[in-house]
């Protein structure tokens, strides 16, 4: 966006939200351990870390990450591929969401004790 890239303040401060959203994804990426995959699948279910609050910190911090460039690049061309990004995060965590629940009953307990994302 040019009011972010004319400003150094802003620069700063897309750079951190950049580097905070991106080790929130590390954090929730190295807290799967064993459970972590491309693809979906039913691995066992992690309630630890980030997990604790959102059952989705990787997505989340890939999207926050996403908007965060999106907006320091502005272009419509973006603001498309962040919608599309967007849609195709969330579309990939309610399967993962299905597919722990048909494996692990139990799992619909632990949905409960966190947010999908926010």
């Amino acid at each position: 966006h040019p009011l972010v890239a004319s400003s150094p303040a802003a620069l700063q401060l897309v750079f951190w939200w950049m580097t905070a959203a991106t080790a929130f994804t590390v954090w929730g990426m190295g807290c799967l351990g064993r459970s972590f995959s491309i693809t979906v699948e039913a691995r066992a279910p992690v309630c630890r870390g980030p997990y604790r609050w959102v059952r989705h910190p990787v997505y989340l911090g890939e999207m926050s990450t996403a908007a965060a460039v999106a907006l320091w690049r502005w272009s419509l061309p973006n603001g498309v591929l962040l919608a599309l990004f967007v849609a195709v995060q969330l579309l990939r965590s309610r399967w993962e969401e299905e597919k722990l629940e048909r494996v692990f009953p139990a799992y619909q307990v632990l949905r409960q004790r966190s947010r999908w994302f926010w």
